[in-house]
């Protein structure tokens, strides 16, 4: 007798010979099995989405960052080429001896401030004291140095607050 790897108890399972008339088709679940398949998909879909964005999110992070610090440094740089030019005007009235009239004298000089613009809403500002003798290897004394916003800044005041009457 043939042996079959399914059960057909319950059917007409023997005829001819003990052989059955209908050979039974296995239909596999294919249900079940698909259910943790398609949630998996999902799930790696999801954070393929999420590392696309955050990846998106911090390559525009970056790229400002670069920009303010390529501004930062342009208006540095033109701080420096400032103040070796002032240096040089300050070197060349102490030799010549005319400091105190171009100057003004230490005790009663007044800083000389300058900006220089980095980009629409901010400066770096700086603050020189000139002198008449070398501190630390210059003829002036930076006092400040500083990014500055300009921007004009305005509270937002467009949300509904919840105001209660008063009686």
């Amino acid at each position: 007798m043939t042996q079959f790897p399914y059960n057909t108890a319950g059917r007409d399972a023997k005829s001819n010979n003990g052989v059955p008339d209908r050979i039974p088709i296995l239909q596999p679940r294919a249900g079940l099995s698909f259910l943790p398949l398609l949630f998996v998909v999902l799930i790696l879909v999801s954070f393929a989405a999420l590392a696309l964005s955050s990846a998106k999110n911090d390559d525009a992070l970056s790229s400002r960052y670069v920009n303010s610090v390529t501004e930062y440094y342009d208006a540095r740089n033109q701080e420096q080429l400032w103040l070796a030019n002032l240096d040089a005007q300050i070197a060349k009235a102490v030799r010549d001896g005319s400091f105190p009239d171009s100057f003004g004298k230490q005790d009663s000089a007044a800083p000389i401030r300058k900006s220089f613009e980095m980009n629409d809403h901010q400066t770096l500002q700086v603050s020189v004291m000139p002198s008449d003798s070398l501190v630390r290897g210059h003829y002036y004394q930076i006092l400040t140095e500083q990014v500055v916003s300009t921007a004009d800044y305005t509270m937002d005041q467009s949300l509904p607050v919840y105001q209660p009457e008063s009686k």
